[in-house]
Protein backbone atom coordinates (compact mmCIF):
# COMPACT_ATOMS: atom_id res chain seq x y z
CA UNK A 1 0.00 0.00 0.00
CA UNK A 2 1.25 3.62 -0.96
CA UNK A 3 2.08 5.91 1.48
CA UNK A 4 -0.32 8.91 0.99
CA UNK A 5 1.54 12.40 0.73
CA UNK A 6 1.09 15.00 3.24
CA UNK A 7 0.90 18.30 2.04
CA UNK A 8 0.36 19.95 5.55
CA UNK A 9 3.73 21.27 6.00
CA UNK A 10 4.19 22.50 2.38
CA UNK A 11 1.34 24.22 2.83
CA UNK A 12 2.16 25.72 6.37
CA UNK A 13 5.25 26.93 4.67
CA UNK A 14 4.13 28.44 1.75
CA UNK A 15 1.10 30.36 3.65
CA UNK A 16 3.90 31.29 5.67
CA UNK A 17 5.66 33.10 2.45
CA UNK A 18 2.11 34.74 2.45
CA UNK A 19 2.18 36.28 5.87
CA UNK A 20 -0.21 34.10 7.46
CA UNK A 21 -0.12 32.71 10.48
CA UNK A 22 -1.56 29.41 10.00
CA UNK A 23 -3.04 26.75 12.49
CA UNK A 24 -3.91 23.04 10.95
CA UNK A 25 -7.23 22.07 12.18
CA UNK A 26 -7.79 18.58 10.89
CA UNK A 27 -7.41 16.10 13.30
CA UNK A 28 -7.33 12.22 13.18
CA UNK A 29 -10.76 10.88 15.31
CA UNK A 30 -9.18 7.33 16.70
CA UNK A 31 -13.12 5.52 17.33
CA UNK A 32 -13.79 6.08 13.38
CA UNK A 33 -10.08 5.82 12.34
CA UNK A 34 -10.98 8.87 9.98
CA UNK A 35 -9.33 12.44 9.54
CA UNK A 36 -11.75 15.49 10.19
CA UNK A 37 -11.82 18.80 8.70
CA UNK A 38 -12.71 21.90 10.46
CA UNK A 39 -16.78 22.30 9.30
CA UNK A 40 -15.66 19.20 6.96
CA UNK A 41 -14.31 21.33 4.63
CA UNK A 42 -10.74 23.17 6.05
CA UNK A 43 -7.32 21.34 7.02
CA UNK A 44 -6.25 25.12 8.06
CA UNK A 45 -7.27 28.12 9.44
CA UNK A 46 -5.54 31.39 8.48
CA UNK A 47 -4.71 34.67 9.75
CA UNK A 48 -3.53 37.67 8.11
CA UNK A 49 -3.91 41.46 9.52
CA UNK A 50 -1.77 43.08 6.69
CA UNK A 51 -4.11 41.57 3.64
CA UNK A 52 -6.67 43.87 2.35
CA UNK A 53 -9.08 40.28 1.46
CA UNK A 54 -8.80 37.27 3.30
CA UNK A 55 -7.47 38.30 6.52
CA UNK A 56 -9.36 35.23 7.71
CA UNK A 57 -8.80 32.19 5.69
CA UNK A 58 -10.09 28.77 5.65
CA UNK A 59 -7.66 26.16 3.42
CA UNK A 60 -8.35 22.34 2.11
CA UNK A 61 -5.16 21.22 1.18
CA UNK A 62 -5.07 18.61 -1.20
CA UNK A 63 -3.12 17.09 -4.27
CA UNK A 64 -3.47 19.00 -7.65
CA UNK A 65 -5.02 16.41 -9.23
CA UNK A 66 -7.66 16.14 -6.11
CA UNK A 67 -8.84 19.92 -6.24
CA UNK A 68 -12.34 19.63 -8.66
CA UNK A 69 -13.62 16.73 -5.99
CA UNK A 70 -12.29 18.79 -3.15
CA UNK A 71 -14.25 21.70 -4.88
CA UNK A 72 -17.32 19.10 -5.31
CA UNK A 73 -17.35 17.90 -1.73
CA UNK A 74 -17.53 21.80 -0.52
CA UNK A 75 -20.12 22.72 -3.17
CA UNK A 76 -22.23 19.91 -4.26
CA UNK A 77 -26.18 19.47 -2.18
CA UNK A 78 -25.26 15.98 -2.20
CA UNK A 79 -22.46 12.81 -2.30
CA UNK A 80 -22.72 9.64 -2.88
CA UNK A 81 -22.56 7.53 0.21
CA UNK A 82 -19.16 5.55 0.71
CA UNK A 83 -20.34 2.07 1.50
CA UNK A 84 -24.11 2.50 -0.10
CA UNK A 85 -22.79 3.97 -3.52
CA UNK A 86 -26.18 6.18 -3.05
CA UNK A 87 -26.86 9.96 -2.97
CA UNK A 88 -27.05 11.00 0.37
CA UNK A 89 -27.29 14.93 1.47
CA UNK A 90 -24.19 16.92 2.13
CA UNK A 91 -24.35 19.43 5.07
CA UNK A 92 -20.68 20.32 3.84
CA UNK A 93 -22.09 23.95 1.37
CA UNK A 94 -24.06 25.19 4.20
CA UNK A 95 -21.53 25.68 5.66
CA UNK A 96 -19.12 26.85 3.34
CA UNK A 97 -21.43 29.44 2.36
CA UNK A 98 -21.88 30.88 6.26
CA UNK A 99 -18.26 30.65 6.60
CA UNK A 100 -17.90 32.96 3.35
CA UNK A 101 -20.95 34.97 4.27
CA UNK A 102 -19.09 36.06 7.78
CA UNK A 103 -16.14 37.65 5.27
CA UNK A 104 -13.91 34.71 5.63
CA UNK A 105 -12.04 33.54 2.75
CA UNK A 106 -11.77 29.88 1.13
CA UNK A 107 -8.87 28.28 -1.30
CA UNK A 108 -8.44 24.86 -1.89
CA UNK A 109 -4.70 24.30 -2.18
CA UNK A 110 -3.15 21.50 -4.62
CA UNK A 111 0.21 20.38 -4.44
CA UNK A 112 1.90 17.77 -6.40
CA UNK A 113 4.26 15.35 -4.98
CA UNK A 114 7.86 16.26 -7.00
CA UNK A 115 7.34 20.06 -8.33
CA UNK A 116 7.39 23.04 -6.09
CA UNK A 117 4.21 24.59 -7.21
CA UNK A 118 0.90 25.08 -5.84
CA UNK A 119 -2.35 25.67 -7.89
CA UNK A 120 -5.04 28.04 -5.74
CA UNK A 121 -8.32 27.69 -5.74
CA UNK A 122 -9.81 30.39 -4.63
CA UNK A 123 -13.94 29.78 -3.83
CA UNK A 124 -16.57 32.58 -3.44
CA UNK A 125 -20.20 33.29 -3.86
CA UNK A 126 -22.03 34.61 -6.43
CA UNK A 127 -23.39 38.46 -6.18
CA UNK A 128 -26.80 36.72 -4.73
CA UNK A 129 -24.66 34.29 -2.58
CA UNK A 130 -26.48 31.34 -3.50
CA UNK A 131 -24.14 29.84 -6.38
CA UNK A 132 -20.59 29.01 -5.75
CA UNK A 133 -17.81 30.17 -7.88
CA UNK A 134 -14.30 29.84 -8.19
CA UNK A 135 -10.82 31.41 -9.34
CA UNK A 136 -7.32 29.22 -9.77
CA UNK A 137 -3.88 30.77 -9.71
CA UNK A 138 -0.83 29.11 -10.17
CA UNK A 139 1.72 30.18 -7.29
CA UNK A 140 5.31 29.34 -7.48
CA UNK A 141 8.40 27.91 -9.04
CA UNK A 142 11.85 26.34 -9.06
CA UNK A 143 12.97 28.51 -6.61
CA UNK A 144 9.46 28.16 -5.11
CA UNK A 145 9.27 31.89 -4.86
CA UNK A 146 5.49 33.32 -5.07
CA UNK A 147 3.77 35.18 -8.15
CA UNK A 148 0.49 35.72 -9.29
Amino acid sequence: MTKKTNFNKRAKTFLASLGYVTEIVEHYNAFSGRKNDFCGFADAICLNPNVDKNKILSVQITSKSNLSTRFNKITKPTIKDTETKEDKPNPVPDKAKAWLQSGGGLWILGFESKDKTCKIREVFLNENNNEFLYKDYEIGGKDDSVSR
